[in-house]
């Protein structure tokens, strides 16, 4: 589904990202794991538009995304979310959700600011799309609660809510799992996993070692912001260089 070729992002002299090679697969759940500062995020963010890359390509569904702002990526089809729940917070989670559903708009400007009749059917219509996406995701009892009201752990739910009002066959989730308790996990990995039996293809940057175990078809591992595995997550928690990265490097050998 995606493909992304000798991708490179630099901030200044500093390599974000160095030459990556990487492929996500129709119907897989890919985790993108390393240390801190290893160019995961930098990664999400370039492939969702919100970086222009310095050089390398990024192909989804055999068309060339490369350099596409953020809201062309959405547009044809990749979603993501973010390290911090980026809400309304005194908005009801329903508007939260309704408000993310503006790609969906198809009569203009105008016509909404008169409510002609067109208007308002299609506004009851988002309304009733967002509502159904908070009840798949188990949400759908809080809708009319404010945002700021939720637990971390619904916040944190709320956010992929409004990730999927855009329809995504790509969802990027960009660790999910911070700060939540082990019940909030438990939940949340069981959500992820209905999100890609409905058909999207998730890729998740993540930290919480168990989760990606329980989650992931496979697991690349930056480091430095270059690729230095890729496998099954038993695999790549047996490779020496994974260890090495994460840990560092024995000085005694």
């Amino acid at each position: 589904m995606l493909e992304v070729r000798k991708l490179s992002k630099f901030f200044g002299g500093l390599a974000a990202l160095g030459e990556v090679d990487l492929d996500i697969l129709d119907g897989e759940v890919l985790g993108v794991i390393g240390p801190n500062g290893a160019g995961k995020t930098t990664f999400f963010n370039v492939v969702s538009g919100f970086y222009a890359p310095n050089a390398g390509t990024v192909r989804f569904n055999g068309v060339d995304i490369t350099g596409l702002k953020a809201h062309q990526v959405a547009q044809v089809g990749i979603s993501r979310t973010f390290q911090a729940a980026n809400l309304f917070m005194a908005l009801s989670v329903l508007d939260n959700v309704f408000y993310s559903l503006h790609l969906g708009y198809q009569t203009g400007i105008l016509k909404r600011f008169l409510h002609t009749r067109s208007a308002v059917d299609e506004s009851r219509r988002l309304k009733q799309n967002a509502a159904d996406i908070l009840e798949f995701m188990g949400l759908g009892s809080l809708k009319d609660e404010p945002a700021a009201k939720l637990t971390h752990g619904r916040q944190k739910v709320l956010g992929i809510c409004m990730a999927l009002a855009t329809d995504p066959k790509l969802l990027l989730l960009d660790e999910p799992f911070t700060g939540m308790n082990p019940a909030e996990i438990e939940t949340m990995v069981k959500l992820v996993h209905r999100i890609r039996d409905r058909g999207v293809t998730i890729a998740i940057v993540e930290h919480n070692m168990q989760a990606v175990a329980d989650l992931c078809d496979r697991v690349v591992v930056l480091n430095y912001g270059r690729k230095i595995a890729e496998g099954l997550h038993k695999q790549i928690v047996e490779d020496p260089v994974v260890i090495e990265a994460y840990l560092g490097k024995d000085e005694d050998q």
